[in-house]
């Protein structure tokens, strides 16, 4: 079988993102523009305690960020905040299509986003570049659009398994 050689338009060959890994090992952190509070209730806060850590590049050791740390309290927000924001009704009462659709636009973004946020990935964990952008980030996409194209086609029957299962 002879497979395709096709390049998507825009995206980066793997000698190209090669290139990319040895010069990000010298990008410093301020270039990424990060959020590094905690997202709770559709908002970044700082932590309760106020402790923040500290995520480095294994590649360098530099410090990429100061991270909030979430505690008890702050977990305790987060789930009265999600409490509130399912009971509000704005989501639970939306049709499903309107919530497929959602999902597939964070797709789209996730998608046209992913040399981004695999660059992000990889300076935070020392993963291969091409692994982060060319993999994680097209499968992460792919789990958000599966379940935005089901969502208006699941109907609560659950499928009998296997006596043994």
């Amino acid at each position: 079988m002879i497979r395709s050689r096709r390049r998507i338009p825009g995206s980066r060959t793997r000698k190209e993102l090669s290139a990319l890994s040895l010069t990000m090992a010298t990008e410093t952190a301020p270039a990424l523009n990060l959020r590094t509070d905690l997202f709770i209730g559709g908002d970044f806060v700082p932590s309760v305690s106020g402790k923040r850590f500290a995520t480095t590049n294994p590649a360098t050791g530099e410090t990429l960020a100061e991270v909030a740390e979430a505690g008890s309290q702050d977990l305790d927000r987060a789930v009265e905040a999600a409490r509130k924001a399912f009971e509000s009704g704005a989501w639970a009462d939306m049709k499903p299509r309107q919530r497929g659709r959602i999902l597939l636009k964070a797709a789209d973004l996730l998608a046209s986003r992913a040399d981004h946020f695999g660059r992000v990935e990889t300076l935070d964990n020392g993963k291969p570049i091409f692994e982060s952008a060319k993999i994680d980030m097209p499968t992460a996409a792919d789990c958000l659009a599966y379940f935005g194209e089901h969502a208006d086609k699941l109907y609560g029957d659950t499928y009998p398994a296997r006596p043994d299962a």
